[in-house]
């Protein structure tokens, strides 16, 4: 016997409930027991995917924060920036070069920001480390096929920034009483949508625009229906500026 629409339904809204309550380890087993299930519904296992993503970032970012990243090897980092392609594994490394003495790897870092084909969301990373360990040069950075220059001395990291904080306060004003199980959810996709079009953010003016596309895009792929009038309301906020961040974040997270 398949199991019941409803049952799904079920399992999804408790893992969102375990996810808003930081109970990554149990929302991943969860998750896994479902995903190697049988039979899944076609819509229900994107949901059970993108579920599966936020928690295992999540558990990444708790367990990873306890560990010294100065042990890293600046051989396998040197490695990884020098290659075409990186595993999940390896991308999870560089997101911890703040732990590593970087004035090591000038050579494959400038050439790694200058690259086309390398990820968006890891050249932020790179700069934001390069600030850490206040590294004072001109780095020059490739992003969407333009070209610009960044010092790392003179930047602001993503999560301090006026942009990303304002939107963080807004969605917490508008979901995180009503919607707190997708809040997580829509942290991450703002986190995303910032460290990939870094160094252009959006207007400060424009926050409430940025968190009504964010939790539209988000309640999107959680299959849960909600009108884009009645959000544009909630938030009081312009339609049609809001459609725009909702395809420019969509471009992003689907790429």
């Amino acid at each position: 016997m398949q199991p019941t629409k409803n049952y799904h339904d079920d399992i999804i809204q408790q893992i969102k409930e375990l996810i808003a309550q930081s109970k990554f380890e149990e929302a991943y087993r969860i998750l896994k027991e479902e995903l190697n299930a049988p039979y899944i519904p076609s819509d229900k296992k994107e949901q059970f995917s993108e579920l599966f993503r936020v928690v295992n970032h999540e558990m990444y970012l708790k367990t990873t924060s306890k560990k010294d990243f100065s042990l890293i090897s600046i051989d396998a980092v040197r490695r990884i920036l020098n290659q075409e392609k990186s595993t999940d594994l390896e991308c999870h490394i560089l997101y911890n070069l703040k732990d590593v003495n970087l004035r090591l790897l000038m050579p494959e870092i400038k050439a790694f920001l200058v690259n086309p084909n390398k990820d968006n969301i890891l050249k932020t990373v790179i700069i934001e480390a390069m600030h850490s360990q206040s590294i004072d040069d001109d780095f020059k950075i490739m992003k969407n096929g333009i070209e610009y220059v960044i010092n790392p001395t003179s930047t602001i990291p993503i999560f301090l920034t006026t942009q990303y904080k304002n939107t963080v306060d807004v969605l917490k004003n508008y979901l995180g009483v009503h919607w707190l199980n997708i809040f997580q959810m829509n942290l991450l996709i703002l986190e995303w949508f910032t460290y990939y079009t870094y160094p252009v953010l959006f207007d400060e003016r424009d926050c409430s625009c940025v968190a009504c596309a964010v939790a539209f895009y988000c309640f999107k792929i959680n299959k849960q229906i909600m009108n884009l009038d009645q959000l544009v309301e909630l938030f009081q906020v312009d339609k049609i500026k809001t459609l725009e961040y909702i395809n420019k974040i969509e471009s992003i997270w689907e790429n």
